[in-house]
């Protein structure tokens, strides 16, 4: 049984944030990164954006109610690319901080891509236990990915190449994490909450020790040069999410202590295993308070932090071969330029589903076509 006054908190933290928010007071600008790369911070969800002459990357749509504001601010940063319609949204997993004007942005032209699971969980309507039993309608057909990927894509994109890996069970079941790897910088969605404890969707696939291990996996893989955009909070170094990271290690390593010499939920609360940690990373209301996180913890191990097992189902394998073309590298591939400005390349599966347009992309073998279920 969850503790009532983490209920509480939780809600209050997200619902109703249209009724309780101020939007026009919200301010909206981006800040340059490097590169190519820029960010919109603190509107809900961290955005990134990724601008050239070829077209867009979008990293999160974020709240509807800012969509138009936000476009307005994409569009000053590269409004050819945006107009013509080259544009591409990354949902880097299912919330509704980050998907909320999905709809606006197909609108507009861009086309929507995220993790299966992602794609999966928006075609349904979910329930989130750990916000009270907090009703989340499916998306709209219009919101939904028009394209998913498995385990991890590469986006051939203004001259430059785009990572989009996939980090199972750790903040969801389909976290996408993002690296612009000529400027060296990497979007890592709700992995990373800078400077304060994370809230962590254990019904919905997150677990602690995945979200660990990602992190460790993401730290041996990049430079002391890489920065790091955060779901939530400013921008990062390494050092910072170092540090973020040792914090996670160290409550994990307390809970599942406690959890294994047989402590219930709240004698795990009331032993205060974060006591020496929470003057750096906790929070005032919501999930970041002490007692509510150590018990979003908790649940977690309680629910196994397994991911669900909801995927795109195969429809046709048999596509018809397009003409060969030329690839940035002088690879010959079975996949014409895409139409709208990009090419992709993947190493494990990539899929075109059926609730939107969507241009040829290369794959290792023949183009796979799905419905993502609920469409």
């Amino acid at each position: 049984m969850r503790a009532p006054l983490a209920l509480l908190l939780l809600v209050s933290l997200a619902v109703p944030l249209d009724a309780r928010q101020d939007w026009d007071a919200i301010p909206v600008e981006a800040t340059h990164i490097r590169g190519n790369v820029f960010a919109i911070f603190g509107t809900g969800a961290n955005q990134a954006i990724f601008t050239g002459t070829e077209g867009l990357l979008v990293v999160d749509a974020g709240y509807e109610a800012l969509g138009d504001r936000l476009f307005g601010v994409i569009r000053g940063l590269d409004g050819d690319s945006w107009d013509g319609g080259r544009t591409y949204l990354l949902d880097t997993h299912w919330h509704f901080d980050h998907t909320g004007a999905n709809a606006l942005y197909a609108l507009a032209g861009a086309t929507v891509l995220a993790h299966e699971q992602t794609a999966s969980l928006l075609a349904q309507g979910q329930t989130m236990p750990a916000l009270g039993d907090l009703e989340v309608a499916a998306a709209v057909p219009s919101a939904r990915p028009a394209l998913v990927f498995s385990s991890r894509l590469e986006l051939w994109l203004n001259g430059g190449v785009v990572d989009i890996i996939h980090a199972p069970g750790a903040h969801t079941a389909g976290d996408a994490v993002v690296h612009f790897r000529d400027a060296d910088v990497m979007h890592l969605g709700d992995l990373f909450f800078n400077g304060m404890y994370p809230f962590i969707d254990v019904d919905h696939g997150g677990s602690l020790e995945g979200l660990v291990s990602a992190l460790d996996e993401l730290l041996s893989s990049t430079t002391d040069s890489t920065l790091f955009i955060p779901g939530h909070g400013p921008l990062g170094d390494r050092v910072d999410l170092e540090g973020y990271t040792e914090m996670l290690r160290t409550v994990h390593r307390r809970v599942s202590a406690m959890i294994g010499r047989g402590f219930t939920r709240l004698q795990v609360i009331e032993s205060r295993p974060t006591a020496d940690l929470d003057s750096v990373w906790s929070r005032s209301g919501g999930f970041s308070e002490p007692d509510v996180w150590v018990g979003l913890v908790y649940d977690g191990y309680a629910v196994g932090g397994m991911p669900l097992l909801l995927q795109c189902l195969p429809w046709n394998t048999s596509p018809s071969t397009p003409p060969a073309r030329s690839t940035p590298t002088g690879e010959t591939s079975s996949a014409p330029r895409s139409t709208t400005g990009a090419s992709t390349r993947r190493s494990s599966a990539l899929r075109k589903c059926t609730n939107g347009p969507t241009p040829w992309v290369k794959t290792s073998s023949a183009i796979s076509l799905v419905p993502c279920i609920g469409i």
